[in-house]
């Protein structure tokens, strides 16, 4: 933090000196001059105080600056299944988040259809394995992203499946669970639900086909200015993403090859980290090297 009056002062400050008292989870290690040093933990508050002596007649002033500085939204963020009716396949999931957030609950895998998509805690119709999705967006102090995903082992549906009346002529029956797999394409559309009756989080109009970018439908990424298409994170913080939903991990040829749950590792066989551009296998050094990091 630096106090701007301080460095602004004329004449020139012949003395600055810095305290922080009374910051938490925080250590000044410059605390001489116009900019201050400050090393500070997580969920680090407090005021950082500067005194400031001129050169006329020793005159002193202070300035005082606060802060606080918040974790990051993705370690406060966690889902839970609360509870399983089996005898209904109706289920109760929540994710904890901090207050002030804005939670967005979409079907990632599977078939379920949820009461209160906005709600922390909500419950869910499924049949078969679903994967929930829960992106909280935090709208008033870092504007950021985080994602937590559950997955709920609905009981199969009993009744027969009929594709053209169950699933409303927008998916097939899957023969394990007796329930709807919807279509997810260009040509036939994109639909989710129990009975495959919706649009699917990311697309809208009268066959499902028409792209429309929102924080649940965006999973590792940010809408573009189009309002239409996602633009996935790449970095080695946030992972090296593709898809349209930005959901899968980057292989191309040009911008690497990545794998893991964040995907922040090289696929097998590429290098280096970081860029996952090269491939190389042992066998292809001609017995007179190895592949490595570099």
């Amino acid at each position: 933090p630096v106090v701007a009056n301080v460095s602004a002062t004329s004449p020139p400050p012949t003395f600055v000196h810095w305290t922080s008292g009374n910051v938490v989870n925080a250590t000044l290690l410059v605390s001489a001059g116009t900019t201050a040093v400050l090393q500070t933990k997580a969920n680090a508050t407090g005021t950082l105080s500067a005194t400031v002596k001129a050169a006329i007649e020793n005159a002193t002033a202070t300035a005082d600056y606060s802060f606080t500085l918040y974790p990051a939204l993705s370690t406060l963020v966690i889902a839970s299944l609360v509870s399983l009716d089996t005898s209904t396949r109706v289920a109760t999931v929540r994710v904890a988040a901090p207050a002030g957030v804005a939670i967005a609950w979409t079907v990632s895998t599977g078939a379920a259809d949820i009461a209160s998509p906005a709600a922390a805690t909500t419950t869910v119709t499924g049949a078969g394995t679903a994967r929930l999705l829960a992106t909280v967006t935090d709208t008033s102090v870092c504007f950021d992203n985080a994602y937590a995903t559950i997955d709920v082992a609905f009981p199969a549906v009993t009744a027969t499946c009929d594709a053209a009346t169950t699933c409303g002529g927008h998916g097939t029956c899957n023969a394990a669970t007796n329930a709807c797999d919807c279509f997810a394409s260009s040509l036939f559309g994109h639909y989710d639900g129990l009975d495959c009756s919706r649009c699917a989080a990311g697309f809208t109009g009268a066959s499902c086909t028409v792209s429309v970018c929102t924080a649940a439908s965006c999973v590792h990424g940010t809408c573009s200015a189009d309002g239409q298409t996602c633009q996935c994170h790449g970095d080695s913080a946030r992972g090296f993403w593709s898809g349209p939903r930005c959901d899968a991990c980057l292989e191309s040829a040009t911008g690497g090859r990545f794998a893991g749950s964040n995907c922040t590792a090289c696929a097998p066989g590429y290098f280096p980290a970081g860029a996952c551009n090269v491939f190389c296998r042992d066998a292809s050094c001609n017995g007179h090297g190895a592949c490595g990091a570099a």
